[in-house]
Protein backbone atom coordinates (compact mmCIF):
# COMPACT_ATOMS: atom_id res chain seq x y z
CA UNK A 1 0.00 0.00 0.00
CA UNK A 2 1.42 3.43 -0.89
CA UNK A 3 3.56 2.11 -4.00
CA UNK A 4 2.42 2.47 -6.99
CA UNK A 5 3.79 2.45 -10.51
CA UNK A 6 4.73 5.81 -12.63
CA UNK A 7 2.97 6.35 -16.04
CA UNK A 8 5.78 5.68 -18.92
CA UNK A 9 6.50 8.83 -20.33
CA UNK A 10 8.37 9.81 -23.42
CA UNK A 11 12.45 10.07 -23.23
CA UNK A 12 14.68 8.27 -20.15
CA UNK A 13 12.62 5.51 -18.46
CA UNK A 14 11.11 7.08 -15.40
CA UNK A 15 11.91 5.76 -11.93
CA UNK A 16 9.27 4.25 -9.74
CA UNK A 17 7.38 6.89 -7.82
CA UNK A 18 6.29 5.99 -3.81
CA UNK A 19 3.34 7.85 -3.33
CA UNK A 20 2.68 8.48 0.23
CA UNK A 21 0.09 7.51 2.34
CA UNK A 22 -2.98 9.33 2.06
CA UNK A 23 -3.66 11.84 4.95
CA UNK A 24 -6.03 10.02 7.03
CA UNK A 25 -4.27 6.62 7.28
CA UNK A 26 -0.47 8.69 7.59
CA UNK A 27 -3.07 10.58 10.60
CA UNK A 28 -3.95 6.81 11.94
CA UNK A 29 -0.77 4.96 11.39
CA UNK A 30 0.99 7.85 13.76
CA UNK A 31 -1.33 7.93 15.92
CA UNK A 32 -1.42 4.13 16.50
CA UNK A 33 2.16 4.11 17.13
CA UNK A 34 2.19 7.18 19.57
CA UNK A 35 -0.29 5.14 21.58
CA UNK A 36 1.40 1.68 21.63
CA UNK A 37 4.82 3.68 22.99
CA UNK A 38 2.41 5.42 25.64
CA UNK A 39 0.72 2.76 27.02
CA UNK A 40 3.90 0.07 26.82
CA UNK A 41 5.93 3.05 29.04
CA UNK A 42 3.03 2.97 31.38
CA UNK A 43 2.67 -0.86 31.26
CA UNK A 44 6.46 -1.42 32.21
CA UNK A 45 5.72 -1.60 36.11
CA UNK A 46 3.22 -4.90 34.83
CA UNK A 47 6.58 -6.60 33.32
CA UNK A 48 8.39 -5.52 36.05
CA UNK A 49 6.71 -7.38 37.99
CA UNK A 50 6.38 -10.78 35.81
CA UNK A 51 10.36 -10.71 35.31
CA UNK A 52 11.17 -10.07 38.71
CA UNK A 53 9.00 -13.32 39.54
CA UNK A 54 10.72 -15.33 36.36
CA UNK A 55 14.40 -14.16 37.76
CA UNK A 56 13.71 -14.92 41.59
CA UNK A 57 16.50 -18.05 41.34
CA UNK A 58 18.56 -16.59 38.91
CA UNK A 59 22.41 -16.19 39.84
CA UNK A 60 22.06 -12.34 39.29
CA UNK A 61 18.61 -11.75 39.77
CA UNK A 62 19.18 -7.72 38.98
CA UNK A 63 20.85 -8.37 35.63
CA UNK A 64 18.68 -10.73 34.71
CA UNK A 65 15.18 -8.98 35.33
CA UNK A 66 16.96 -5.58 33.63
CA UNK A 67 17.17 -7.80 30.03
CA UNK A 68 13.40 -9.53 30.43
CA UNK A 69 12.39 -5.90 30.78
CA UNK A 70 14.78 -4.74 28.13
CA UNK A 71 13.89 -7.31 25.49
CA UNK A 72 10.26 -7.17 26.38
CA UNK A 73 10.65 -11.07 25.10
CA UNK A 74 7.65 -11.89 27.85
CA UNK A 75 5.08 -14.34 26.29
CA UNK A 76 1.81 -13.06 27.93
CA UNK A 77 -1.31 -14.93 28.67
CA UNK A 78 -4.43 -15.40 26.36
CA UNK A 79 -4.88 -15.22 23.01
CA UNK A 80 -5.20 -13.48 19.70
CA UNK A 81 -8.26 -12.58 18.42
CA UNK A 82 -9.53 -15.04 16.01
CA UNK A 83 -12.46 -12.61 14.13
CA UNK A 84 -10.38 -9.71 12.15
CA UNK A 85 -13.17 -8.25 11.19
CA UNK A 86 -14.03 -7.81 14.98
CA UNK A 87 -10.93 -5.26 14.89
CA UNK A 88 -10.99 -1.73 16.11
CA UNK A 89 -9.35 0.98 12.96
CA UNK A 90 -6.41 0.80 15.79
CA UNK A 91 -5.87 -2.87 15.53
CA UNK A 92 -6.92 -3.56 11.84
CA UNK A 93 -4.28 -0.42 10.69
CA UNK A 94 -1.80 -1.74 7.83
CA UNK A 95 1.58 -0.99 10.26
CA UNK A 96 4.01 -3.17 12.07
CA UNK A 97 3.61 -1.49 15.60
CA UNK A 98 4.70 -4.39 18.30
CA UNK A 99 7.06 -6.96 17.75
CA UNK A 100 6.61 -8.32 20.88
CA UNK A 101 3.72 -9.10 23.63
CA UNK A 102 5.97 -7.15 25.92
CA UNK A 103 5.94 -4.07 23.79
CA UNK A 104 2.10 -3.96 24.27
CA UNK A 105 -0.22 -2.51 27.51
CA UNK A 106 -1.65 -4.41 30.39
CA UNK A 107 -2.46 -7.89 28.99
CA UNK A 108 -2.74 -6.50 25.36
CA UNK A 109 -0.89 -9.27 22.90
CA UNK A 110 0.77 -8.43 20.06
CA UNK A 111 -0.94 -10.34 17.28
CA UNK A 112 -1.26 -10.18 13.44
CA UNK A 113 -3.74 -8.26 11.36
CA UNK A 114 -4.66 -8.39 7.36
CA UNK A 115 -1.76 -6.47 6.74
CA UNK A 116 0.39 -5.88 9.72
CA UNK A 117 0.78 -6.15 13.69
CA UNK A 118 -1.09 -4.43 16.52
CA UNK A 119 -1.76 -4.64 19.99
CA UNK A 120 -4.79 -5.99 20.31
CA UNK A 121 -6.98 -7.29 23.25
CA UNK A 122 -6.05 -10.83 24.88
CA UNK A 123 -8.84 -13.19 24.37
CA UNK A 124 -9.88 -16.41 27.07
CA UNK A 125 -7.95 -15.05 29.77
CA UNK A 126 -10.56 -16.19 32.30
CA UNK A 127 -9.75 -19.80 31.09
CA UNK A 128 -5.83 -18.77 30.85
CA UNK A 129 -4.41 -21.45 33.27
CA UNK A 130 -2.17 -20.60 35.65
CA UNK A 131 -2.94 -16.77 36.46
CA UNK A 132 -4.12 -15.03 39.44
CA UNK A 133 -8.13 -13.69 39.94
CA UNK A 134 -8.39 -10.01 39.78
CA UNK A 135 -8.31 -8.17 42.95
CA UNK A 136 -11.66 -6.59 44.20
CA UNK A 137 -13.32 -4.26 46.72
CA UNK A 138 -9.95 -1.90 46.21
CA UNK A 139 -10.45 1.14 48.29
CA UNK A 140 -8.63 4.60 49.73
CA UNK A 141 -8.56 5.63 53.28
CA UNK A 142 -6.80 8.82 54.79
CA UNK A 143 -4.45 7.66 57.57
CA UNK A 144 -3.24 11.05 58.89
CA UNK A 145 -0.23 13.41 57.84
CA UNK A 146 -0.93 13.07 54.33
CA UNK A 147 -0.24 9.01 54.12
CA UNK A 148 -3.09 6.89 52.18
CA UNK A 149 -4.08 3.54 53.09
CA UNK A 150 -4.93 1.69 49.65
CA UNK A 151 -6.60 -2.05 49.99
CA UNK A 152 -7.58 -4.72 47.97
CA UNK A 153 -8.57 -8.27 48.16
CA UNK A 154 -8.50 -11.60 45.95
CA UNK A 155 -12.10 -13.20 44.89
CA UNK A 156 -12.40 -16.18 47.84
CA UNK A 157 -9.01 -14.70 49.75
CA UNK A 158 -9.25 -15.79 53.52
CA UNK A 159 -6.61 -13.43 54.23
CA UNK A 160 -3.14 -16.48 53.85
CA UNK A 161 -3.53 -17.08 50.41
CA UNK A 162 -0.42 -15.48 49.20
CA UNK A 163 1.12 -14.56 52.50
CA UNK A 164 4.39 -13.10 51.53
CA UNK A 165 5.29 -15.75 48.53
CA UNK A 166 6.05 -12.48 46.50
CA UNK A 167 9.01 -11.94 48.13
CA UNK A 168 10.34 -15.04 47.25
CA UNK A 169 10.93 -18.56 48.56
CA UNK A 170 8.15 -21.42 48.13
CA UNK A 171 6.65 -22.70 45.17
CA UNK A 172 7.53 -20.52 42.15
CA UNK A 173 3.91 -20.50 40.52
CA UNK A 174 2.14 -19.22 43.82
CA UNK A 175 4.26 -16.31 44.29
CA UNK A 176 2.36 -13.33 43.78
CA UNK A 177 3.32 -9.34 43.42
CA UNK A 178 0.23 -6.64 43.59
CA UNK A 179 0.64 -3.70 41.19
CA UNK A 180 -0.83 -0.34 42.12
CA UNK A 181 -1.63 2.17 39.69
CA UNK A 182 -3.16 5.70 39.45
CA UNK A 183 -4.60 8.62 38.24
CA UNK A 184 -5.68 11.77 39.06
CA UNK A 185 -6.77 15.35 37.79
CA UNK A 186 -6.60 18.62 40.04
CA UNK A 187 -10.00 21.01 41.14
CA UNK A 188 -12.49 21.02 44.16
CA UNK A 189 -15.41 18.98 42.29
CA UNK A 190 -14.76 15.78 40.50
CA UNK A 191 -15.07 15.25 36.88
CA UNK A 192 -14.46 11.53 35.59
CA UNK A 193 -13.51 12.82 32.08
CA UNK A 194 -10.56 14.62 33.70
CA UNK A 195 -9.10 12.06 35.02
CA UNK A 196 -5.73 11.54 33.82
CA UNK A 197 -3.37 8.20 32.14
CA UNK A 198 -2.81 5.61 34.56
CA UNK A 199 0.52 5.12 36.04
CA UNK A 200 2.69 3.20 38.28
CA UNK A 201 2.38 3.86 42.46
CA UNK A 202 3.19 1.00 44.12
CA UNK A 203 4.38 -2.90 43.72
CA UNK A 204 4.25 -5.05 46.87
CA UNK A 205 3.12 -8.74 47.73
CA UNK A 206 0.67 -7.70 50.74
CA UNK A 207 -3.03 -7.07 49.58
CA UNK A 208 -2.70 -3.55 50.86
CA UNK A 209 -0.11 -0.64 51.16
CA UNK A 210 0.49 2.49 53.17
CA UNK A 211 1.64 5.43 50.90
CA UNK A 212 3.68 7.95 52.20
CA UNK A 213 3.07 11.43 52.33
CA UNK A 214 3.36 13.04 48.91
CA UNK A 215 2.73 10.68 46.71
CA UNK A 216 -1.40 11.49 47.14
CA UNK A 217 -1.17 15.49 46.90
CA UNK A 218 -4.07 18.07 48.41
CA UNK A 219 -6.12 19.56 46.00
CA UNK A 220 -6.56 16.47 43.71
CA UNK A 221 -9.13 13.68 43.11
CA UNK A 222 -7.75 10.06 42.60
CA UNK A 223 -8.56 6.81 41.68
CA UNK A 224 -6.76 3.61 42.26
CA UNK A 225 -6.51 0.02 40.57
CA UNK A 226 -4.42 -3.35 41.25
CA UNK A 227 -3.51 -5.83 38.96
CA UNK A 228 -2.07 -9.36 40.17
CA UNK A 229 1.01 -10.70 38.70
CA UNK A 230 2.71 -13.99 38.68
CA UNK A 231 5.23 -15.58 36.54
CA UNK A 232 2.45 -16.56 34.13
CA UNK A 233 1.29 -13.31 33.92
CA UNK A 234 -1.56 -11.36 34.73
CA UNK A 235 -5.29 -11.45 33.92
CA UNK A 236 -5.33 -7.33 34.00
CA UNK A 237 -6.85 -4.72 36.41
CA UNK A 238 -9.32 -4.19 38.87
CA UNK A 239 -12.08 -1.65 38.68
CA UNK A 240 -11.08 1.36 39.59
CA UNK A 241 -11.51 2.20 43.44
CA UNK A 242 -14.07 4.99 44.08
CA UNK A 243 -12.57 8.37 44.00
CA UNK A 244 -10.95 9.56 46.65
CA UNK A 245 -8.62 13.10 47.58
CA UNK A 246 -7.26 14.01 50.92
CA UNK A 247 -9.26 16.23 53.28
CA UNK A 248 -6.39 18.47 53.92
CA UNK A 249 -7.15 22.47 51.55
CA UNK A 250 -4.07 22.46 49.58
CA UNK A 251 -0.96 24.62 50.43
CA UNK A 252 0.33 28.05 48.23
CA UNK A 253 2.89 27.00 46.16
CA UNK A 254 6.32 27.22 47.39
CA UNK A 255 8.85 30.24 46.17
CA UNK A 256 10.26 30.10 42.90
CA UNK A 257 13.98 29.36 42.89
CA UNK A 258 17.73 30.46 41.44
CA UNK A 259 16.78 33.71 40.77
CA UNK A 260 19.11 35.71 38.05
CA UNK A 261 19.61 38.47 35.60
CA UNK A 262 22.19 37.85 32.87
CA UNK A 263 24.66 40.11 31.38
CA UNK A 264 22.76 43.25 30.62
CA UNK A 265 23.14 44.68 27.50
CA UNK A 266 22.42 48.32 25.46
CA UNK A 267 18.68 49.33 24.81
CA UNK A 268 16.85 51.95 23.90
CA UNK A 269 17.40 55.84 24.56
CA UNK A 270 20.01 54.68 26.64
CA UNK A 271 18.60 52.39 28.72
CA UNK A 272 19.72 48.26 29.72
CA UNK A 273 17.92 44.73 29.49
CA UNK A 274 18.57 41.97 31.25
CA UNK A 275 17.15 38.47 30.99
CA UNK A 276 15.93 37.57 34.13
CA UNK A 277 15.30 33.78 34.71
CA UNK A 278 14.05 31.26 37.55
CA UNK A 279 13.35 27.89 38.18
CA UNK A 280 9.73 26.43 39.18
CA UNK A 281 9.25 25.82 42.90
CA UNK A 282 10.49 23.06 44.60
CA UNK A 283 7.10 21.91 46.19
CA UNK A 284 3.67 22.56 45.20
CA UNK A 285 0.32 20.67 46.17
CA UNK A 286 -1.09 22.21 42.84
CA UNK A 287 0.64 22.97 39.05
CA UNK A 288 1.73 26.55 39.11
CA UNK A 289 -0.70 28.46 37.20
CA UNK A 290 1.27 31.35 35.73
CA UNK A 291 4.09 33.36 37.57
CA UNK A 292 4.25 37.48 38.58
CA UNK A 293 7.44 39.18 37.84
CA UNK A 294 7.81 42.98 39.81
CA UNK A 295 10.64 45.38 39.76
CA UNK A 296 10.94 48.03 41.81
CA UNK A 297 13.60 50.87 41.33
CA UNK A 298 15.07 53.03 44.53
CA UNK A 299 14.32 56.74 44.07
CA UNK A 300 16.30 57.17 47.73
CA UNK A 301 17.79 55.07 50.57
CA UNK A 302 14.69 53.08 52.43
CA UNK A 303 11.96 54.28 49.25
CA UNK A 304 11.49 52.56 46.08
CA UNK A 305 9.04 53.05 43.52
CA UNK A 306 6.95 50.27 41.95
CA UNK A 307 8.00 50.53 37.93
CA UNK A 308 5.99 47.43 36.46
CA UNK A 309 4.24 44.04 37.27
CA UNK A 310 4.20 41.55 34.31
CA UNK A 311 2.47 38.22 34.14
CA UNK A 312 4.37 35.02 32.58
CA UNK A 313 2.80 31.79 31.36
CA UNK A 314 3.43 28.57 33.04
CA UNK A 315 5.47 26.90 31.12
CA UNK A 316 7.95 30.05 30.86
CA UNK A 317 10.65 30.89 33.11
CA UNK A 318 12.34 33.88 32.05
CA UNK A 319 11.42 37.72 31.49
CA UNK A 320 13.51 40.33 29.77
CA UNK A 321 13.67 43.16 31.92
CA UNK A 322 13.76 46.29 29.92
CA UNK A 323 14.27 49.84 29.96
CA UNK A 324 16.15 49.90 32.71
CA UNK A 325 18.22 52.93 34.21
CA UNK A 326 21.96 52.82 34.23
CA UNK A 327 23.20 53.77 37.60
CA UNK A 328 20.23 52.41 39.98
CA UNK A 329 19.55 49.55 42.15
CA UNK A 330 16.47 47.58 41.70
CA UNK A 331 14.51 45.59 43.56
CA UNK A 332 13.51 42.53 41.68
CA UNK A 333 10.45 39.41 42.81
CA UNK A 334 9.00 36.51 41.11
CA UNK A 335 6.19 34.99 42.83
CA UNK A 336 4.38 31.83 41.44
CA UNK A 337 0.61 31.40 41.51
CA UNK A 338 -1.75 27.93 41.68
CA UNK A 339 -5.62 28.44 41.09
CA UNK A 340 -8.06 26.11 43.12
CA UNK A 341 -11.70 27.05 41.89
CA UNK A 342 -12.28 30.31 42.06
CA UNK A 343 -9.52 30.55 44.59
CA UNK A 344 -5.62 31.96 44.01
CA UNK A 345 -3.20 31.04 45.56
CA UNK A 346 0.08 33.02 45.93
CA UNK A 347 3.72 31.99 47.16
CA UNK A 348 6.01 34.26 49.09
CA UNK A 349 7.83 36.43 46.39
CA UNK A 350 11.33 35.20 45.65
CA UNK A 351 13.58 38.52 45.23
CA UNK A 352 16.88 40.04 44.42
CA UNK A 353 18.55 43.03 44.01
CA UNK A 354 20.12 44.63 40.52
CA UNK A 355 22.54 46.88 40.71
CA UNK A 356 23.35 48.89 37.26
CA UNK A 357 25.88 50.62 38.15
CA UNK A 358 28.94 48.17 37.11
CA UNK A 359 27.29 48.07 33.85
CA UNK A 360 29.49 50.11 31.81
CA UNK A 361 32.90 47.90 33.55
CA UNK A 362 32.28 44.57 34.01
CA UNK A 363 28.29 43.65 33.39
CA UNK A 364 26.03 42.95 36.67
CA UNK A 365 26.04 40.36 39.42
CA UNK A 366 23.08 40.57 41.00
CA UNK A 367 22.32 40.39 45.01
CA UNK A 368 20.45 37.62 46.39
CA UNK A 369 18.32 38.73 49.62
Amino acid sequence: MGRARARLQPGPAPLPLLLPLPLPLLALAACVAAAVAVAAAAADDVREAQCALLCTHHDNRSACAEQCVRERAVSKAGSCPGDLSALSAFEAACITACAHDGDCPATDKCCPNACGATCQRAQQLDVAPGLSAVPVNVSAAERGHGRVHVQWRLPGDDGHAHGDGGAGGGDPEAQLVFVVQERHHVGQRLARDRLGAWGPLHRGVRPHCLLPRGLVRPGRWYQFRVAAVNRNGTRGFSQPSPPFRLSAAPRPPGMPEQLSVGRLSAGENGTLRGELTWRPPAESDLPVARYRVYWSRELEPARSLLVKQHTVPRDVTRFCLRDLLPGSLYFVQVQALAQFGSERLKSEKAAIFLNTTAHAHQGVSPETN
